[in-house]
């Protein structure tokens, strides 16, 4: 499905269906509209929406426990294309529950050069006070992952989140969403 994700996702591109939200939090990277999950053009598209839909159900239950009766809603979703030193800064998605990172193409992202890496942050990283009493605290401050084609991250929408400036010989391509 990648092929025709791209080709979509392009599409829209030259058609100029682009985000103005948030412009202060990102260079050089281009946003789609915040309605990608909504259009029905796309088979491609469709699946990709019916994975995530799905993934994000097996989380929910594996967090609350398979009691726990959950639907998914989508918000939002929007792909986002990035190359040239593109980033998008350290930011959190509000008024929803769960969050999602999928890769359509990984371009040239390398973890040891931080090169279009994501970058998630522990909640309890600002607490600078350590003892005893907090020490169920003391986690990694950050966990860093390279995105790779095809697959999915899922995240709780409070998470603080980044992804680190890319530069490649492919455009790197990702869907996001906040259910």
């Amino acid at each position: 499905i990648k092929k025709g994700a791209l080709d979509f996702i392009y599409m829209l591109l030259d058609m100029g269906s682009k985000s103005d939200i948030a412009l202060n939090t990102k260079y050089k990277l281009y946003e789609t509209d915040f309605r990608l999950f909504d259009r029905n053009e796309s088979e491609e598209i469709k699946s990709i929406r019916k994975f995530c839909r799905d993934s994000v159900l097996d989380a929910v239950e594996k967090v609350n426990g398979a009691n726990e009766k959950a639907e998914v809603e989508f918000r939002s979703a929007w792909a986002h294309i990035s190359n040239n030193d593109g980033f998008h800064d350290t930011h959190a998605h509000p008024s929803c529950s769960w969050c999602g990172i999928y890769t359509i193409d990984q371009g040239d992202c390398k973890l040891g050069m931080k090169n279009g890496i994501n970058k998630f942050i522990s909640p309890f990283s600002t607490h600078s006070y350590r003892d005893a009493g907090t020490r169920y605290m003391a986690t990694n401050e950050c966990w860093e992952a390279v995105p790779m084609d095809g697959t999915l991250t899922v995240f709780p929408s409070y998470l603080l989140h980044s992804s680190w400036p890319y530069t490649g010989k492919h455009d790197r391509v990702i869907i996001s969403f906040n259910s």
